[in-house]
This record gives C-alpha cells, sequence and structure tokens, in this order.
C-alpha cells in the first residue's frame, strides 16, 4: 500500500522532472532506486522501516511509467505509437500478476534463512 499510494502521488511530479531533466537520468534514477529498495527490504530490521523504504522506493520509482511513455511517445512513430504503448501495459499488467506468483514459487523452492538473496541479485542485475 505504501509504494503504490505513494507512487500515485509523486508519478505527475516525477513526470514534470522527467520533461526537465530528460527522460533517460529519470529511468536510470528510477532503476538505482529500485535496485537500492531491494537492499533496503533484506536489512530491515522492522516492519516500520520496510514501509518506509517501500514508500520511499514508489515515490521514486514513479517517474519510470511517465518516463517510458515518454520514449515511446518519441521514437514509435505516429500509427506505431499506440501498438508499443499496449506492449507496455501489456508488460506491467503481466508483471503484477506473474511476478507474485513467480516470486512465492521460488521462495517456497529455495529460499533459505529470513529472506532471499535473489530478490536482490535480480534487483542488481536490472540496474
Amino acid at each position: 500500500m505504501a509504494y503504490s499510494m505513494a507512487s500515485m502521488i509523486a508519478a505527475p511530479v516525477m513526470g514534470s522532472l522527467a520533461d526537465r531533466f530528460g527522460r533517460r537520468p529519470l529511468i536510470l534514477l528510477s532503476f538505482a532506486v529500485f535496485t537500492a529498495a531491494f537492499a533496503g527490504y533484506y536489512l530491515a530490521a522492522t516492519a516500520l522501516t520496510f514501509i518506509l523504504i517501500r514508500g520511499f522506493a514508489g515515490a521514486l520509482t514513479a517517474g519510470l511509467g511517465p518516463a517510458t511513455m515518454g520514449v515511446v511517445a518519441d521514437v514509435a512513430p505516429n500509427d506505431e505509437r499506440a501498438r508499443w504503448i499496449g506492449v507496455i501495459g501489456a508488460g506491467t499488467a503481466a508483471g503484477f500478476i506473474i511476478g507474485p506468483v513467480l516470486g512465492g514459487l521460488l521462495y517456497d523452492r529455495w529460499a533459505t534463512g529470513r529472506l532471499s538473496w535473489s530478490p536482490l541479485c535480480w534487483g542488481c542485475s536490472r540496474a
């Protein structure tokens, strides 16, 4: 809930920052924060710390959606633009559906100790 609320509030601001400073720096910042958030989730000692990190990550990665849509608007020809926006939307929706299921299955199979290192490693590989 913290991630979604912070993302909803910060998305317009991050979109305007993407217009002002460029989309590439905002996309790279979002990926860096995404990766750092996974390290924070692993190291969080209390539930409050976890929730605060989750909200911080939501606020700073909120620019990813507007920035990627801006890249599509800049790069795709007018007749292909709707198709590529649909591809991005479908990928996002599939991630929301498949991600938790796959994460739960991986955790049940290979997780050891308090938390698994696999989300942190995956996040680092995306940055």
